[in-house]
């Protein structure tokens, strides 16, 4: 055998410059979660906010606005990720639990919105025996969704800013 040497030439005309992107453009897989990051980091603020109105110590069953808040979402997610991972059951399960929680991830802010509100939804129909303020709970509801709103926002913000950044000017090529 022969040694075989390769060299590169120059090209015959001028060519552009061009950015070679992973994954039609997405510069990684965190960075594609970042809206959920954010959302779920305001939700976590929000809930943690001093409540102007407390519960009675002998108040009997669910107790806060954000436990109920939280309770929903668990409950929210299971139902959201379930069925994919049912349908996908075989040989695939890995995979069809994949598609799930990726669905999940970058779903996930329009899950908490729709997690609280089933959470007013809830609030509104209790008794005021389990729940003392219904006003307050719900007050305290809209901002773990506002504040959840406006965390995946900013996620949004800075996933866009990101790609433009890793893409050079902003424009494809």
């Amino acid at each position: 055998m022969q040694n075989l040497e390769i060299e590169a030439l120059p090209p015959e005309r001028r060519t552009k410059k061009s950015l070679i992107l992973l994954g039609d453009g997405c510069c990684c897989c965190c960075c594609c979660c970042l809206h959920s990051v954010g959302g779920l980091a305001g939700a976590v603020v929000a809930a943690r906010k001093k409540r102007p109105v407390a519960v009675a110590e002998d108040t009997p069953g669910l107790g806060s606005a954000p436990g109920i808040y939280w309770m929903t979402l668990v409950v929210l997610c299971a139902l959201c990720g379930g069925p994919g991972v049912l349908l996908g059951a075989g040989p695939n399960a890995v995979e069809a639990l994949e598609v799930a929680l990726i669905g999940i991830l970058m779903g996930f802010p329009l899950v908490q919105l729709l997690a609280a509100l089933v959470a007013v939804i809830i609030i509104a129909c209790l008794p005021r025996t389990i729940v003392a303020e219904k006003r307050a709970e719900i007050r305290t509801i809209g901002r773990i969704a506002l504040y959840t709103f406006g965390g995946a926002m900013a996620g949004l913000i800075i996933m866009i800013g990101g790609f433009y950044a890793l893409t050079g000017s902003g424009v494809l090529r």
